[in-house]
Formats: C-alpha cells, structure tokens, sequence
C-alpha cells in the first residue's frame, strides 16, 4: 500500500501554516520534515507545520515527491505574501562575508546607540510572572569586558537558533538575555547574519580576540572502573537466571546494577570467592556512605541471594544476613478539594487526562502510561489493566467524567496504539508525566510533599470513606494480600470522627 503524506492549511497560534500528516512512526519521513527551515511541532494538533509559503512548499514537494497530497490552500492566499517575506527574512541565514577583516579592522557598527534600551513585556501565566524581550531588533549592550548581552525577542525562533550556534554562548535568566564572547568570531556572527537589525549599544574594541577559548578545567574526573572478564561473565550469568525467573526488565537492570557495584568494590576478589564477610562490609558501606534506604537495603539483599543463592548455590553467603526492619509508613493523601484544585490547575486536556485517569482509577504511573487504545471499555465503564506489577491483570473503574475529557483528548490528539503517545510517537514518557504532575502541584499550591503515586492512595482513601467495601477496593487497585489495602481504613475521615480526643472532655 502506498503512504501518503498530506499537506493542508493550519490556522495555529494567530499564525497560518501548513499542516504535514505523516504516516504513524514513519521516523524517516519526520527527519525529511525535519530539514525544512521554520518547521514546528505541536502537540495541540499531533502534527508538524510548516510556514505558509511557496518557499516551504517547494521544499515539502522536493523531499516526498509523489507521496506528496496537497489539499486546497487558496483560502489562505490574502496572507500569504506579508507571511512569506517575514518568514525568509526571519528563517534565511545570509551568505557570510567573504574575507573577514581581522578583529583590529572591524568597523564601527551604523547602528551603535549610545543609550539604547530592550523593551520587555510582562505576561503572566499560571499564576506567575515572568518577562520577555519583545520588538523586531537585536539589542547588544556589553555587560563586561569578556562579555557582549544579546537581548533576542522571544518570537523571533531562527534567532535564537543562530544566537545559540555561537561558540561560547550562555543564557543569563535574570535579564533575559544571551551573553556571548567579546570576540571577533561573535561579532562576526551577529553582523553577518542580523546586518543592520543589530543595534550595538556600545563601541566595539580595537583588540579583540580572534575565538573564544573555553576556561581551562581543574576538574579531573577518575577514570571509570571497568569489569574484567570473570566479572563480567558472572554479571551475564545473573542475568540470564533472572531472564529464566521471568523478572522484569527494570528489576534485572537494578540487580545487575547491584551486582556490578558489590564486583568493583572488590576488584581483586573473584566473583564467587566474594565471602559472607565482605558481603556484610559492602551493605555496611552502602548505609555509611549512600545512607540507603530501607527498600534499597533489601533489594540489595535479594540481588545477592539471586546471584550467590540462585546461581552459584552459595546460599550461607546471603542467609545469614539480617533483613533490617521494615517500616510502616502511611501513604501520603489528598484531600478530594485539593485533588480538584490539582487537576483544575492544568489546562492542557492530555495533561488534564492523564491526572485524570490516575485517580479515577487508582492507576500506577506504569500502569497509565501503557495504557492502549483497546483498553478503554466505553460501553462497559471500565479500564483493562494488561500486565501490572507482578504480572496480573485487571479490570478498574473508567469515570463518566473521565469518559468526557478522554474523548476530547482522543479527537484532539487522534492517538493510535497508544492512549497516551509522545511528540514523535511511541510511549509517553514517565519524566514528562512526573514534570506535568510537578507543575501542577506547584500551580495548586497543594501539599508541596504529595508525590504523583500519592493520587492513587487517594483514590483508595476515598473510595473508603463513600463506603465501598474493602475486598472491593483490594480488587481495583490489584492488591495480592488484603492486608496491604486495610491501611486505609485508617487515613479515612470516618475513623478519626468515630473516635473522640480525651481533650474533648476537659472543662477549659
């Protein structure tokens, strides 16, 4: 069958585009996108665009040819004109100049202003302030002598792009500004591609260096230990054990981890001479000088009993080692107010979805995140959950409120395996849902030690306190042992309403 790419008029951000729909995880199709000047992703439409003249056009014909479906653009021709010439002079970078003079020889700037100031706007989003740098020039002031403050407007992207390909260029947050090296190279830079759009606030020296030069480093970084062989053999043996135990990839990556650390902190020892002795003084300087935790102290205890116990036999090394105790912490619950305020804090209806969806149905961040299409049940209600922590699947609750914002969700972002897919395709990933949850506590102003996983205590907490029953709760979250689900008879509101404080009862 054969792929078609289409292109068609986009109408985003106040600005008209050309919008590109590319086949799904079509890679090499987004690199060819990828090379037109001025093009964008967005993750409002789920797509690429590209700016709305025939320059960009021609280029899109170049790279796909054939493939290539162009949808009626005449309706947006009034604007294209004024959009095609701000968009070459913004995206085109200009021949450099032949034969650059030596920094001694760099002429005086015709647009040096001895008082000239960046104007910036204040926008607030979110609850919060910030600047930015807005106009049609770039304003250069000198900030030190090594340094020359670039003042770029935010709007203007091929700017930024160029400011950022200068050897030595920084961001400084509290001006909003780009310093870059006092040198003939940066100087060069800016004049041959801004040309009489950069206003230099201040005369340029006679004596300049040539390029800038990184400061040196006193830093020395130790060389990285390296397994020998025999190390590396026993490392390969954990994990095809582990691989025939049919643990998961995250655990085998954390024993072996376990493993290798414990080889290199006895370099000359042979893996399977390591005594119970040096096992022991290993954990000891684990807690000494990582000050590990509980959890981290008995995973390191499970490694070492799946390699000494479970494959070289050596059971005595890891038997006689004392588990420390655990401890009984409560998980940490929001109250449903502020879970609203949480989720009211975010705008965007994927992020708004994926909060949504964790505590609606007391979802694990793994467990939302490989979430597919086929999992929701509309009809029925209800949410498959494939292949959760140890293995079990299961069925959970799917809210009706829930049910509106994901079919928004879906006809905005159109996902296609996955419910929840990234920028190019592919899983969500788990550092951008934890950055989408970050934000919005912060926006909230919830608990600022309310952990993302501290939604699904929630959830339980709460199905609780409206009275469902616990064997009920233990299903829905996939819990093995009843046990585990019976703490949150204790964090529901009703067990502490039911028991009055002795204070009560004083005449004060």
């Amino acid at each position: 069958m054969k792929l078609s790419i289409t292109a068609r008029p986009l109408h985003h951000r106040g600005e008209d585009r050309i919008k590109v729909e590319l086949p799904h995880k079509d890679w090499a199709a987004a690199g060819k996108v990828k090379s037109i000047p001025g093009r964008q992703w967005s993750r409002t439409h789920g797509c690429w665009h590209i700016p709305f003249t025939e320059e960009a056009l021609q280029h899109l014909k170049d790279c796909f040819g054939g493939q290539l479906d162009i949808q009626p653009l005449e309706g947006l021709s009034r604007q294209r004109s004024e959009h095609a010439h701000r968009t070459h002079t913004e995206l085109q970078y200009p021949e450099p100049a032949a034969g650059r003079p030596a920094a001694s020889q760099l002429p005086e700037s015709p647009a040096l202003v001895s008082s000239i100031k960046p104007e910036f706007h204040t926008v607030t989003q979110y609850g919060g302030a910030y600047r930015i740098v807005v106009g049609n020039r770039l304003i250069l002031l000198q900030s030190s002598p090594e340094w020359i403050q670039a003042f770029v407007p935010h709007d203007k992207k091929s700017w930024i792009e160029h400011i950022k390909s200068i050897p030595g260029r920084r961001w400084d947050a509290e001006q909003c500004s780009w310093l870059l090296p006092m040198t003939a190279e940066s100087v060069h830079a800016v004049r041959d591609f801004f040309g009489e759009l950069a206003v230099f606030g201040f005369a340029i020296p006679e004596k300049l260096p040539e390029s800038w030069m990184p400061p040196p480093s006193n830093k020395r970084r130790p060389p990285k230990k390296q397994l020998n062989e025999r190390q590396r053999r026993a490392v390969s043996a954990l994990e095809e054990q582990l691989i025939l135990e049919g643990k998961r990839h995250r655990t085998i990556k954390s024993y072996k981890g376990i493993l290798i650390g414990l080889l290199l902190h006895y370099p000359k020892t042979e893996p399977e001479q390591v005594s119970l002795e040096q096992v022991k003084a290993y954990i000891v300087y684990k807690k000494k000088s990582a000050d590990i935790a509980t959890s981290t102290h008995n995973q390191i205890i499970n490694a070492l009993n799946a390699y000494f116990g479970r494959v070289l036999n050596q059971n005595e090394k890891v038997q006689a080692i004392t588990r420390p105790r655990r401890r009984k912490k409560l998980p940490n619950v929001l109250s449903r107010e502020d879970v609203e305020r949480l989720i009211r804090a975010v705008d965007n209806v994927k992020h708004k979805s994926l909060l949504m969806l964790i505590y609606s149905a007391g979802l694990r961040k793994s467990e939302v995140l490989n979430l597919r299409v086929r999992d929701l049940d509309f009809s029925r209600e209800c949410i498959f959950v494939k292949d959760s922590k140890g293995g079990k699947d299961r069925y959970t609750l799917f809210a009706p409120k829930a049910m509106a914002f994901l079919k928004e969700y879906m006809r905005t972002y159109k996902p296609r395996y996955w419910l929840f897919e990234g920028r190019a395709g592919g899983q969500y990933s788990e550092s951008s849902l934890q950055s989408i949850f970050e934000q919005a506590r912060e926006r909230s102003n919830v608990n600022p030690f309310f952990t993302l996983h501290g939604l699904r205590h929630s959830f339980a907490t709460h199905l609780v306190e409206q009275g469902a029953a616990l064997h009920e709760v233990k299903k829905l979250l996939g819990h093995e042992n009843i046990k585990t689900t019976e703490i949150y008879l204790h964090l529901a509101k009703d067990f502490f309403r039911k028991i009055r404080s002795p204070l009560e009862g004083l005449d004060l």
